[in-house]
Protein backbone atom coordinates (compact mmCIF):
# COMPACT_ATOMS: atom_id res chain seq x y z
CA UNK A 1 0.00 0.00 0.00
CA UNK A 2 1.40 3.33 -0.68
CA UNK A 3 2.28 5.89 1.74
CA UNK A 4 -0.05 8.30 1.01
CA UNK A 5 -2.64 5.82 1.06
CA UNK A 6 -1.79 4.39 4.39
CA UNK A 7 -2.24 8.25 5.85
CA UNK A 8 -5.31 8.50 4.37
CA UNK A 9 -6.76 5.77 5.95
CA UNK A 10 -5.07 6.01 8.98
CA UNK A 11 -6.45 9.79 9.53
CA UNK A 12 -9.99 8.12 8.41
CA UNK A 13 -9.97 5.48 10.82
CA UNK A 14 -9.01 8.50 13.61
CA UNK A 15 -11.98 10.35 12.09
CA UNK A 16 -14.40 7.09 12.26
CA UNK A 17 -12.73 6.26 16.19
CA UNK A 18 -14.04 10.19 16.99
CA UNK A 19 -17.66 9.76 15.31
CA UNK A 20 -18.13 6.16 16.65
CA UNK A 21 -17.97 4.72 12.66
CA UNK A 22 -15.96 1.76 13.40
CA UNK A 23 -15.48 0.61 9.95
CA UNK A 24 -14.17 2.08 6.99
CA UNK A 25 -16.67 0.61 3.91
CA UNK A 26 -15.72 0.75 0.49
CA UNK A 27 -17.43 0.59 -2.59
CA UNK A 28 -16.83 0.90 -6.33
CA UNK A 29 -20.54 1.64 -7.33
CA UNK A 30 -20.35 0.99 -11.03
CA UNK A 31 -16.78 1.35 -11.88
CA UNK A 32 -16.25 -1.24 -14.19
CA UNK A 33 -12.16 -1.38 -14.31
CA UNK A 34 -11.23 -0.42 -10.64
CA UNK A 35 -10.40 -3.51 -8.18
CA UNK A 36 -12.64 -3.06 -4.94
CA UNK A 37 -10.96 -3.65 -1.48
CA UNK A 38 -13.36 -6.42 -1.59
CA UNK A 39 -10.08 -8.44 -2.34
CA UNK A 40 -8.96 -7.62 1.59
CA UNK A 41 -12.38 -6.34 3.14
CA UNK A 42 -14.98 -8.56 1.96
CA UNK A 43 -16.64 -9.13 5.47
CA UNK A 44 -16.75 -5.56 5.77
CA UNK A 45 -18.02 -4.67 2.82
CA UNK A 46 -20.79 -7.45 3.06
CA UNK A 47 -22.11 -4.92 6.18
CA UNK A 48 -22.83 -2.19 4.35
CA UNK A 49 -26.15 -0.81 5.02
CA UNK A 50 -28.19 2.76 4.52
CA UNK A 51 -26.58 5.54 6.19
CA UNK A 52 -22.97 4.00 6.62
CA UNK A 53 -19.70 5.92 5.70
CA UNK A 54 -17.95 4.65 2.70
CA UNK A 55 -14.81 5.87 0.47
CA UNK A 56 -15.84 5.83 -3.28
CA UNK A 57 -13.04 4.36 -5.84
CA UNK A 58 -13.72 5.16 -9.52
CA UNK A 59 -11.75 5.77 -12.21
CA UNK A 60 -11.65 9.49 -12.76
CA UNK A 61 -8.74 11.28 -13.73
CA UNK A 62 -9.98 14.09 -11.74
CA UNK A 63 -7.65 15.93 -9.45
CA UNK A 64 -10.34 15.13 -6.41
CA UNK A 65 -8.89 11.79 -7.33
CA UNK A 66 -6.26 10.30 -5.78
CA UNK A 67 -3.79 7.53 -7.50
CA UNK A 68 -2.97 4.31 -5.51
CA UNK A 69 -2.05 1.20 -6.41
CA UNK A 70 -4.43 -1.78 -6.23
CA UNK A 71 -4.59 -5.64 -6.19
CA UNK A 72 -2.36 -7.47 -8.81
CA UNK A 73 -0.22 -4.38 -10.00
CA UNK A 74 -3.04 -2.17 -11.63
CA UNK A 75 -3.32 1.21 -10.50
CA UNK A 76 -6.83 3.01 -9.48
CA UNK A 77 -8.30 5.98 -8.10
CA UNK A 78 -9.74 6.84 -4.49
CA UNK A 79 -11.95 9.73 -3.89
CA UNK A 80 -11.12 11.15 -0.76
CA UNK A 81 -14.33 12.62 0.63
CA UNK A 82 -17.01 11.11 2.70
CA UNK A 83 -20.18 10.09 1.93
CA UNK A 84 -23.07 7.25 2.80
CA UNK A 85 -24.74 4.11 0.99
CA UNK A 86 -27.60 5.67 -0.72
CA UNK A 87 -29.62 2.36 0.21
CA UNK A 88 -29.97 -0.78 1.50
CA UNK A 89 -29.12 -2.44 -1.88
CA UNK A 90 -25.38 -4.33 -2.00
CA UNK A 91 -24.16 -2.58 -4.66
CA UNK A 92 -20.52 -3.44 -4.53
CA UNK A 93 -18.69 -4.15 -7.85
CA UNK A 94 -21.70 -4.28 -10.13
CA UNK A 95 -21.17 -2.84 -13.82
CA UNK A 96 -23.64 -3.16 -16.96
CA UNK A 97 -21.05 -4.29 -19.43
CA UNK A 98 -21.38 -3.23 -23.05
CA UNK A 99 -22.06 -6.06 -25.56
CA UNK A 100 -18.76 -4.68 -27.48
CA UNK A 101 -17.16 -5.13 -24.26
CA UNK A 102 -17.56 -8.60 -23.75
CA UNK A 103 -14.46 -10.53 -25.38
CA UNK A 104 -13.32 -13.71 -25.29
CA UNK A 105 -9.27 -14.97 -23.96
CA UNK A 106 -8.87 -16.98 -27.24
CA UNK A 107 -10.35 -17.03 -30.47
CA UNK A 108 -10.37 -20.71 -32.12
CA UNK A 109 -12.81 -22.85 -34.83
CA UNK A 110 -15.57 -24.88 -32.85
CA UNK A 111 -14.65 -28.64 -33.69
CA UNK A 112 -17.19 -30.01 -31.36
CA UNK A 113 -19.55 -28.35 -28.67
CA UNK A 114 -20.11 -30.40 -25.40
CA UNK A 115 -23.23 -29.50 -22.54
CA UNK A 116 -22.98 -31.34 -19.43
CA UNK A 117 -25.76 -31.17 -17.04
CA UNK A 118 -24.00 -31.60 -13.37
CA UNK A 119 -25.92 -33.26 -10.84
CA UNK A 120 -26.06 -31.31 -7.88
CA UNK A 121 -28.76 -32.92 -6.01
CA UNK A 122 -31.98 -29.85 -6.21
CA UNK A 123 -30.19 -26.76 -8.31
CA UNK A 124 -28.95 -25.97 -11.42
CA UNK A 125 -25.23 -26.36 -12.46
CA UNK A 126 -25.33 -26.21 -16.32
CA UNK A 127 -21.43 -26.63 -18.17
CA UNK A 128 -21.13 -25.70 -21.96
CA UNK A 129 -17.59 -26.74 -23.59
CA UNK A 130 -16.32 -25.51 -26.66
CA UNK A 131 -13.18 -27.69 -28.18
CA UNK A 132 -11.12 -27.10 -31.37
CA UNK A 133 -9.13 -29.12 -33.48
CA UNK A 134 -6.02 -28.46 -31.68
CA UNK A 135 -7.57 -29.32 -28.18
CA UNK A 136 -8.04 -25.89 -27.69
CA UNK A 137 -10.91 -25.26 -24.81
CA UNK A 138 -13.70 -22.81 -23.80
CA UNK A 139 -16.30 -22.75 -20.99
CA UNK A 140 -19.15 -21.25 -19.31
CA UNK A 141 -20.18 -22.38 -16.69
CA UNK A 142 -23.77 -21.46 -16.11
CA UNK A 143 -24.59 -21.35 -12.34
CA UNK A 144 -23.33 -23.63 -9.53
CA UNK A 145 -26.22 -25.11 -7.40
CA UNK A 146 -26.73 -24.45 -3.46
CA UNK A 147 -23.92 -23.86 -1.14
CA UNK A 148 -21.96 -26.31 -0.15
CA UNK A 149 -22.47 -28.23 -3.66
CA UNK A 150 -19.71 -26.06 -5.76
CA UNK A 151 -17.05 -28.11 -3.73
CA UNK A 152 -19.23 -31.54 -3.64
CA UNK A 153 -20.11 -31.67 -7.20
CA UNK A 154 -18.98 -28.90 -9.29
CA UNK A 155 -15.10 -28.76 -9.06
CA UNK A 156 -15.00 -32.40 -8.51
CA UNK A 157 -16.79 -33.02 -11.89
CA UNK A 158 -15.01 -30.08 -13.64
CA UNK A 159 -11.77 -31.98 -12.14
CA UNK A 160 -12.48 -35.23 -13.80
CA UNK A 161 -13.55 -33.75 -17.50
CA UNK A 162 -10.12 -31.69 -17.36
CA UNK A 163 -11.45 -28.42 -16.66
CA UNK A 164 -9.57 -25.85 -15.04
CA UNK A 165 -10.33 -22.54 -16.67
CA UNK A 166 -13.99 -20.51 -16.90
CA UNK A 167 -14.65 -18.41 -19.97
CA UNK A 168 -17.16 -17.16 -18.14
CA UNK A 169 -19.27 -17.57 -15.40
CA UNK A 170 -23.25 -16.74 -15.11
CA UNK A 171 -25.59 -16.63 -12.29
CA UNK A 172 -29.43 -17.36 -14.25
CA UNK A 173 -30.78 -15.23 -11.04
CA UNK A 174 -30.00 -14.80 -7.06
CA UNK A 175 -32.03 -17.92 -6.03
CA UNK A 176 -29.22 -20.16 -3.86
CA UNK A 177 -29.74 -23.02 -5.58
CA UNK A 178 -27.94 -21.40 -8.11
CA UNK A 179 -25.96 -18.94 -7.07
CA UNK A 180 -24.72 -20.72 -3.93
CA UNK A 181 -21.89 -23.18 -4.75
CA UNK A 182 -20.29 -20.60 -7.63
CA UNK A 183 -18.47 -19.08 -5.21
CA UNK A 184 -16.83 -22.17 -4.42
CA UNK A 185 -15.27 -22.85 -7.66
CA UNK A 186 -13.52 -19.70 -7.68
CA UNK A 187 -12.25 -19.96 -4.56
CA UNK A 188 -8.71 -22.06 -4.22
CA UNK A 189 -6.78 -23.21 -1.36
CA UNK A 190 -2.82 -24.16 -2.15
CA UNK A 191 -2.96 -25.48 1.48
CA UNK A 192 -5.34 -28.25 0.57
CA UNK A 193 -4.09 -31.24 -1.52
CA UNK A 194 -7.34 -32.12 -2.42
CA UNK A 195 -8.71 -28.53 -3.74
CA UNK A 196 -8.74 -27.67 -7.26
CA UNK A 197 -7.77 -24.67 -8.85
CA UNK A 198 -10.48 -23.24 -11.80
CA UNK A 199 -9.29 -20.06 -12.97
CA UNK A 200 -11.84 -17.44 -14.79
CA UNK A 201 -10.08 -16.19 -17.45
CA UNK A 202 -13.20 -13.94 -19.36
CA UNK A 203 -15.98 -12.30 -17.29
CA UNK A 204 -18.34 -12.82 -14.46
CA UNK A 205 -22.60 -12.50 -14.92
CA UNK A 206 -25.73 -11.88 -13.02
CA UNK A 207 -28.86 -10.72 -14.17
CA UNK A 208 -30.69 -7.42 -13.01
CA UNK A 209 -32.45 -7.92 -10.65
CA UNK A 210 -33.35 -7.16 -6.40
CA UNK A 211 -31.22 -8.94 -4.01
CA UNK A 212 -33.87 -10.10 -1.68
CA UNK A 213 -32.68 -11.01 2.25
CA UNK A 214 -32.87 -14.40 2.07
CA UNK A 215 -30.13 -14.12 -1.21
CA UNK A 216 -27.76 -12.03 -0.13
CA UNK A 217 -25.39 -14.10 1.73
CA UNK A 218 -24.98 -16.26 -1.55
CA UNK A 219 -24.70 -13.17 -3.74
CA UNK A 220 -22.82 -11.22 -1.88
CA UNK A 221 -20.44 -14.59 -1.84
CA UNK A 222 -20.11 -14.76 -4.96
CA UNK A 223 -19.49 -11.32 -5.93
CA UNK A 224 -16.65 -11.08 -3.82
CA UNK A 225 -15.41 -14.39 -4.64
CA UNK A 226 -15.26 -12.79 -8.09
CA UNK A 227 -13.50 -9.57 -7.04
CA UNK A 228 -10.61 -12.00 -5.55
CA UNK A 229 -10.28 -14.02 -8.15
CA UNK A 230 -9.99 -11.69 -10.75
CA UNK A 231 -10.07 -8.17 -9.05
CA UNK A 232 -12.74 -7.05 -11.85
CA UNK A 233 -16.35 -6.58 -10.90
CA UNK A 234 -19.38 -8.95 -11.81
CA UNK A 235 -21.60 -7.48 -14.52
CA UNK A 236 -25.02 -7.29 -15.23
CA UNK A 237 -25.99 -9.47 -18.58
CA UNK A 238 -28.68 -8.56 -20.66
CA UNK A 239 -30.51 -9.14 -23.81
CA UNK A 240 -29.15 -8.36 -26.83
CA UNK A 241 -26.09 -9.42 -25.54
CA UNK A 242 -23.96 -11.87 -27.49
CA UNK A 243 -21.36 -14.15 -25.79
CA UNK A 244 -18.55 -14.80 -27.90
CA UNK A 245 -16.86 -18.51 -27.17
CA UNK A 246 -15.42 -19.42 -30.38
CA UNK A 247 -16.10 -19.22 -34.07
CA UNK A 248 -18.73 -21.23 -35.31
CA UNK A 249 -20.75 -20.90 -32.17
CA UNK A 250 -23.88 -18.72 -30.73
CA UNK A 251 -24.52 -18.01 -27.68
CA UNK A 252 -27.37 -15.13 -27.63
CA UNK A 253 -29.04 -14.02 -24.47
CA UNK A 254 -32.38 -13.70 -25.10
CA UNK A 255 -33.84 -13.05 -21.71
CA UNK A 256 -32.38 -11.57 -18.62
CA UNK A 257 -33.76 -8.98 -15.88
CA UNK A 258 -37.63 -9.39 -16.60
CA UNK A 259 -36.55 -8.29 -20.39
CA UNK A 260 -36.71 -10.36 -23.19
CA UNK A 261 -36.09 -10.58 -27.51
CA UNK A 262 -39.61 -9.90 -29.31
CA UNK A 263 -39.42 -12.01 -32.82
CA UNK A 264 -42.21 -10.16 -34.42
CA UNK A 265 -41.11 -6.74 -33.47
CA UNK A 266 -37.40 -7.47 -33.67
CA UNK A 267 -37.29 -5.58 -30.15
CA UNK A 268 -36.21 -5.86 -26.85
CA UNK A 269 -39.07 -5.45 -24.43
CA UNK A 270 -39.23 -4.90 -20.89
CA UNK A 271 -41.98 -6.08 -19.09
CA UNK A 272 -40.92 -4.88 -15.84
CA UNK A 273 -41.99 -7.70 -13.70
CA UNK A 274 -41.77 -8.20 -10.30
CA UNK A 275 -40.97 -12.14 -9.97
CA UNK A 276 -37.41 -13.19 -9.51
CA UNK A 277 -37.70 -16.16 -11.36
CA UNK A 278 -39.00 -13.90 -14.40
CA UNK A 279 -35.80 -12.06 -14.47
CA UNK A 280 -33.76 -15.39 -14.81
CA UNK A 281 -30.98 -15.16 -18.06
CA UNK A 282 -31.67 -17.31 -21.02
CA UNK A 283 -28.99 -18.47 -23.74
CA UNK A 284 -29.83 -19.78 -27.20
CA UNK A 285 -27.11 -21.87 -28.27
CA UNK A 286 -26.69 -22.62 -31.73
CA UNK A 287 -23.29 -24.89 -33.32
CA UNK A 288 -24.59 -25.69 -37.49
CA UNK A 289 -27.93 -27.57 -37.07
CA UNK A 290 -27.77 -28.18 -33.72
CA UNK A 291 -29.69 -25.66 -30.85
CA UNK A 292 -29.89 -25.82 -27.19
CA UNK A 293 -32.04 -23.40 -24.63
CA UNK A 294 -30.95 -23.03 -21.12
CA UNK A 295 -32.57 -20.27 -18.52
CA UNK A 296 -32.65 -21.13 -14.98
CA UNK A 297 -35.92 -21.09 -13.39
CA UNK A 298 -37.55 -18.83 -16.35
CA UNK A 299 -41.58 -18.44 -16.17
CA UNK A 300 -44.75 -19.21 -18.23
CA UNK A 301 -47.46 -17.73 -15.86
CA UNK A 302 -49.38 -14.75 -15.50
CA UNK A 303 -47.10 -13.58 -12.28
CA UNK A 304 -44.14 -14.24 -14.97
CA UNK A 305 -45.92 -11.81 -17.19
CA UNK A 306 -45.64 -15.44 -19.44
CA UNK A 307 -42.10 -14.41 -20.60
CA UNK A 308 -41.14 -17.56 -21.63
CA UNK A 309 -44.14 -17.94 -23.62
CA UNK A 310 -43.04 -14.44 -25.12
CA UNK A 311 -39.77 -15.11 -25.67
CA UNK A 312 -40.10 -18.91 -27.62
CA UNK A 313 -40.89 -17.53 -30.85
CA UNK A 314 -37.34 -16.27 -31.63
CA UNK A 315 -36.24 -19.16 -30.17
CA UNK A 316 -37.89 -21.47 -32.13
CA UNK A 317 -37.58 -24.93 -33.04
CA UNK A 318 -34.56 -26.35 -30.57
CA UNK A 319 -32.94 -30.13 -30.38
CA UNK A 320 -32.22 -30.03 -26.62
CA UNK A 321 -34.37 -28.03 -23.91
CA UNK A 322 -32.79 -27.87 -20.46
CA UNK A 323 -36.19 -28.02 -18.51
CA UNK A 324 -36.58 -24.85 -16.60
CA UNK A 325 -37.24 -24.19 -12.54
CA UNK A 326 -36.19 -28.19 -12.60
CA UNK A 327 -39.44 -29.36 -13.85
CA UNK A 328 -41.82 -27.11 -11.76
CA UNK A 329 -44.80 -26.38 -13.51
CA UNK A 330 -44.72 -22.44 -12.94
CA UNK A 331 -43.02 -23.25 -16.19
CA UNK A 332 -42.65 -25.66 -19.30
CA UNK A 333 -46.34 -24.78 -20.74
CA UNK A 334 -47.99 -26.38 -23.74
CA UNK A 335 -47.45 -22.68 -25.44
CA UNK A 336 -44.21 -22.36 -25.14
CA UNK A 337 -43.48 -26.41 -26.30
CA UNK A 338 -45.47 -25.93 -29.27
CA UNK A 339 -43.48 -23.70 -30.16
CA UNK A 340 -39.75 -24.76 -29.30
CA UNK A 341 -40.64 -28.47 -29.61
CA UNK A 342 -37.53 -30.20 -28.33
CA UNK A 343 -36.08 -33.88 -29.53
CA UNK A 344 -34.50 -34.12 -25.76
CA UNK A 345 -35.45 -32.39 -22.33
CA UNK A 346 -33.13 -32.84 -19.53
CA UNK A 347 -34.76 -32.14 -16.14
CA UNK A 348 -32.07 -30.52 -12.93
CA UNK A 349 -33.71 -32.14 -10.03
CA UNK A 350 -33.00 -33.32 -6.33
CA UNK A 351 -34.63 -36.63 -4.39
CA UNK A 352 -33.39 -33.56 -1.57
CA UNK A 353 -36.37 -31.78 -2.84
CA UNK A 354 -39.80 -31.27 -1.28
CA UNK A 355 -41.69 -29.47 -4.27
CA UNK A 356 -42.62 -31.59 -6.30
CA UNK A 357 -40.52 -31.75 -8.83
CA UNK A 358 -40.53 -32.51 -11.85
CA UNK A 359 -44.32 -32.68 -12.06
CA UNK A 360 -46.22 -34.88 -13.89
CA UNK A 361 -48.25 -31.85 -16.17
CA UNK A 362 -44.83 -30.74 -17.09
CA UNK A 363 -43.98 -34.39 -18.47
CA UNK A 364 -47.22 -34.60 -20.20
CA UNK A 365 -46.37 -31.42 -21.75
CA UNK A 366 -43.40 -32.53 -23.22
CA UNK A 367 -44.87 -35.48 -24.77
CA UNK A 368 -47.90 -33.73 -26.25
CA UNK A 369 -45.50 -31.17 -28.21
CA UNK A 370 -43.37 -34.46 -29.33
CA UNK A 371 -45.05 -37.94 -28.72
CA UNK A 372 -41.12 -39.25 -29.35
CA UNK A 373 -39.34 -36.97 -26.70
CA UNK A 374 -36.51 -38.22 -24.37
CA UNK A 375 -36.82 -37.22 -20.87
CA UNK A 376 -33.70 -37.28 -18.99
CA UNK A 377 -33.39 -36.04 -14.94
CA UNK A 378 -29.99 -36.09 -12.97
CA UNK A 379 -32.09 -37.39 -10.00
CA UNK A 380 -35.76 -39.25 -9.50
CA UNK A 381 -37.34 -36.13 -7.84
CA UNK A 382 -39.39 -35.84 -4.79
CA UNK A 383 -40.69 -38.52 -3.34
CA UNK A 384 -41.09 -37.76 0.22
CA UNK A 385 -43.18 -34.22 0.46
CA UNK A 386 -46.81 -33.30 0.25
CA UNK A 387 -46.57 -32.85 -3.60
CA UNK A 388 -45.24 -36.39 -4.22
CA UNK A 389 -48.28 -37.68 -5.92
CA UNK A 390 -47.87 -34.62 -8.38
CA UNK A 391 -44.46 -35.96 -9.28
CA UNK A 392 -43.37 -37.53 -12.78
CA UNK A 393 -41.53 -41.15 -12.82
CA UNK A 394 -41.47 -40.86 -16.09
CA UNK A 395 -38.01 -39.20 -17.44
CA UNK A 396 -35.04 -41.53 -16.82
CA UNK A 397 -32.78 -41.15 -14.20
CA UNK A 398 -29.16 -40.24 -15.93
CA UNK A 399 -27.07 -38.92 -12.90
CA UNK A 400 -24.46 -36.54 -15.20
CA UNK A 401 -25.93 -35.65 -18.51
CA UNK A 402 -23.77 -34.82 -21.30
CA UNK A 403 -24.50 -34.00 -24.99
CA UNK A 404 -22.15 -33.77 -27.69
CA UNK A 405 -22.30 -32.49 -30.99
CA UNK A 406 -20.26 -31.40 -33.87
CA UNK A 407 -22.51 -29.39 -35.15
CA UNK A 408 -24.10 -31.79 -37.60
CA UNK A 409 -27.07 -34.16 -38.59
CA UNK A 410 -25.99 -36.16 -34.93
CA UNK A 411 -26.07 -35.30 -31.47
CA UNK A 412 -25.52 -37.76 -28.96
CA UNK A 413 -26.98 -38.16 -25.71
CA UNK A 414 -24.65 -40.05 -22.28
CA UNK A 415 -25.81 -40.56 -18.54
CA UNK A 416 -24.69 -42.64 -16.16
CA UNK A 417 -27.45 -43.41 -13.98
CA UNK A 418 -29.84 -45.56 -12.34
CA UNK A 419 -32.17 -45.94 -15.50
CA UNK A 420 -30.18 -44.22 -17.78
CA UNK A 421 -25.87 -45.17 -18.61
CA UNK A 422 -24.82 -45.19 -21.93
CA UNK A 423 -24.84 -43.51 -25.19
CA UNK A 424 -27.30 -42.85 -27.45
CA UNK A 425 -27.46 -40.70 -30.68
CA UNK A 426 -29.83 -38.67 -32.25
CA UNK A 427 -30.65 -37.02 -35.33
CA UNK A 428 -31.71 -33.34 -36.15
CA UNK A 429 -35.47 -33.18 -37.22
CA UNK A 430 -33.74 -30.68 -40.33
CA UNK A 431 -31.81 -33.43 -41.93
Amino acid sequence: MSTSRTLLLSALFLFFAQTSYADIFVVSKQKVNVRSEATTRSPIIQKTHKDDWFILLGNSADEKWRKVELPGGRSGWIFHALGTVEDDNYFDTLSDTPTDLIRTPSVFDITRLEIHIINVRQGDSTLIVAYGSDNQKAAILFDGGKPGRGDAFVVPYLKSIGISEITYIISSHHDSDHTGGLDEVLTFDPQDPNDFEIKLTGKAFVTKAEVKSSQKKQYDEYVAAVVMKTGEPVSVLSPPAMLPLANGITIQVVTGGGAYLDKATNNLINLEVKDANAKSIGLLLTFGKFTFFVAGDLGGQSKHKFIENKVAPFIGNIDVLRVSHHGSDTSTDEPFLSIVRPEVALISTGSDNNYGHPRKSVIEHLKSSNPDIKIYQTEEGDRTSKYKDLVSTEGLVANNIVVSTDGGCLYAIQGSGAEFTGKIEMRNDDC
